[in-house]
């Protein structure tokens, strides 16, 4: 088969992919968590003439600003719920990644059935999927990191300054996305300065005029976040995980992508991440080798997607151990897996030979069609019961939620939740949330629920509304926070209750 033909069989791949996150999302909508709901609040006051504010008011920092731009501009554009450009913007994503994959595997290896297996891979393993379906900026900073391996590959072929700043201006969005895509800047100038034909110092320059115009929106960025809330990347807490256990924890994502939910349960955490340990260590010398037989130069930007993957897992461990937020799981290794992919497709291409080199092929080819029919499995739950998140079942048939749907919320000035972006998305109120375990406080990072006695609610006669769906990490339980202040109960419902609380002694009664 030509390779035109095989473009046009990946393009009908790109668009069956699309179709395919579309009728995964077709029940309620994209998937939304509590992330979710910051990038639209943020993208509708972007449309609205507020700047990039949280659904609060207070200046966003916390994340970067490109994902929800794109949706202002796509809702804006279509005039359309910004939630549905979230799933088509995410759809179309995914098809555009299906295709990337396939054309870089066959630019780094020449062989068309390694680049479907790649292909393949991605469509049917957890990291994209997982992030596809959700209102999450994952596929676009994929998307962005796919486009610079493209734009360096290219690059090695045929160097320019033109291609300089064009990955220069790849990488800038990558940081706007998310702040880890300055490991995009990293690789970006390892990668130029191992690719760049030419001297010592002209090797260093093409790195330097890279990475000045890729930091410099960043930069901007920063300054602005200072100058509104006396932080670079918002309030952060310190981590409460160790460096071992972030290093399990990224080896047991690892598996995840791969692996069903019911395998990798069944695997000790030890063996996951010492297999994860191994990955990396084998990672690490066998592009140390390549480097070291031509030393300061590399043969094609195919082995600069290891140079990423390496970066990005190192950053993600590393911020994981010093700052606290999300535990390291499928998600947040999602940006990595795509390149490691096409790295490890590479290896197997470049060591096996022969009958070997078909065997391999076929092997992963129908190991792809296996995990295809698991794939159809996991789409036709969603088809069913609905995307993870608020638009799951499980919180869309809830009373509670159908009363907020409905627009017959809690009437009150002070509002108090356990989940803050659930009354927000079902209801459009912003509300104080609950106490957390954790604390800002350095000298306290984790408090107890009768610390709150006598000091919680900060004004008394505020409603609380609860969601028995919410997630329970960091939280204190129900019974907790009844014990924190007087609580009379006004709406009981399955998936929760709207309460009146004011603080213990204040003359409400407890129930």
């Amino acid at each position: 088969m030509s390779s035109t033909k095989h473009m046009i069989w990946l393009l009908c791949a790109g668009l069956a992919g699309c179709l395919l996150i579309l009728v995964a999302t077709s029940r309620y909508g994209a998937g939304v968590s509590p992330d979710s709901v910051v990038y639209l609040a943020v993208a509708e006051n972007l449309l609205e003439g507020r700047g990039a504010t949280h659904y609060t008011g207070e200046p966003r920092t916390l994340q970067p600003p490109l994902y929800s731009a794109v949706l202002a501009v796509l809702a804006a554009g279509e005039g359309a719920r910004l939630e549905g450009a979230a799933r088509v913007l995410n759809a179309a994503l995914f098809g555009l990644i299906l295709m990337m994959t396939g054309r870089l595997a066959y630019r780094f290896t020449r062989s068309w059935p390694m680049a479907w297996a790649c292909a393949a891979v991605i469509a049917v393993t957890r990291p994209l999927q997982d992030a596809a379906v959700m209102a999450w900026s994952e596929p676009l900073f994929i998307f962005l990191t796919l486009l610079f391996l493209w734009g360096l590959d290219v690059y090695s072929r045929a160097p320019s300054n033109r291609l300089v700043l064009f990955l220069a201006l790849i990488a800038a969005a990558a940081t706007l996305t998310r702040y880890i895509g300055v490991t995009l800047i990293g690789t970006g100038v390892i990668g130029l300065f191992l690719l760049a034909d030419g001297s010592l110092k002209r090797r260093v320059l093409q790195s330097v005029f890279f990475a000045i115009p890729a930091t410099a929106p960043l930069l901007v960025w920063w300054i602005r976040n200072y100058s509104l809330s006396g932080t670079f990347m918002g309030q952060v807490l310190p981590s409460q995980t160790s460096f071992t256990q972030n290093l399990l924890l990224f080896g047991e994502a690892l598996w995840a992508s791969v692996f069903p939910l019911g395998v990798v349960s069944r695997i000790p955490s030890a063996l996951t991440g010492g297999l994860c340990a191994l990955i990396i260590l084998g990672y690490a010398l066998a592009l140390g080798r390549r480097v070291l037989r031509a030393p300061y130069k590399l043969a094609g930007a195919q082995h600069v997607a290891a140079i990423f993957a390496g970066l990005y897992s190192a950053l993600l461990v590393y911020t994981s151990t010093t700052t606290l937020y999300d535990a390291i799981n499928v998600r947040l290794i999602s940006p990595m897996f795509v390149p490691a992919v096409l790295w490890v497709g590479l290896l197997v291409h470049e060591h096996s030979f022969g009958r070997m080199r078909r065997l391999v092929t076929v092997s992963v080819i129908g190991l792809c069609v296996v995990a295809l029919s698991v794939s159809a499995l996991f789409i036709a739950r969603y088809v069913q019961a609905g995307v993870p998140g608020y638009n799951h079942e499980r919180w869309r048939e809830g009373d509670l939620v159908a009363q907020l749907l409905a627009g017959d919320g809690p009437d009150a000035e002070v509002l108090y939740t356990n989940d803050p972006g659930a009354l927000y998305y079902f209801a459009g109120r912003s509300a104080v949330p609950v106490p957390h375990r954790e604390s800002l406080d350095p000298d306290q990072p984790v408090r107890d629920a009768q610390d709150w006695v006598g000091r919680w609610p900060e004004q008394d006669g505020g409603l609380l509304v609860w969601f028995e769906q919410a997630s329970a990490l960091r939280q204190f339980t129900r019974e907790e926070v009844m014990s924190m202040a007087d609580v009379e109960i006004l709406q009981h419902y399955e998936d929760g209750f709207i309460a009146r609380i004011s603080r213990l002694g204040a003359g409400v009664p407890s129930h």
